[in-house]
């Protein structure tokens, strides 16, 4: 019983390892993906993104 448990436990750790790893891997994935928009004057999204924050400071200085 004792050497299933403690297979059990290290399959565990493993699994919880390997999530880990992925996690931390689309962390870095993530950033990358940000810096590339950043980056990219010419990507749609970031235009958009560009021009609707543009759009929002043009009416709060309206407002003011």
């Amino acid at each position: 019983m004792d050497e299933q448990r403690e297979q059990a436990e290290q399959i565990h750790q493993n699994l919880l390892r390997g999530i880990g790893h992925a996690l931390l891997a689309l962390k870095w994935e993530m950033r990358a993906h940000q810096r590339r928009l950043k980056n990219d004057d010419g990507d749609a999204n970031y235009c958009e993104i560009k021009s609707d924050s543009e759009a929002a400071n043009a009416e709060s200085e309206m407002a003011q």
